[in-house]
């Protein structure tokens, strides 16, 4: 997101990208977590649901027109 109302700036998002992309720690080879300013933060709960997922995605085919695939 950005624009005058966005949470944080573009730089400060890329590096955090950028550390954890290039980091040998342990902590930083991870997948599925929410990382802000360096750290790692809560979500939703119901990001994890794959009910949640599935209505999510099929509500963004819906308005795009554009299937996701399925594995």
């Amino acid at each position: 997101m950005g624009g005058r109302s966005a949470p944080d700036n573009l730089e400060k998002g890329a590096e955090t990208q950028t550390c954890l992309s290039i980091s040998n720690e342990k902590e930083a080879k991870v997948s599925g977590r929410y990382f802000y300013q360096m750290r790692e933060k809560p979500f939703l709960p119901e990001a994890s649901d794959p009910v949640v997922q599935k209505k999510f995605l099929d509500l963004c085919e819906y308005i795009s027109g554009v299937s996701f695939p399925t594995y």
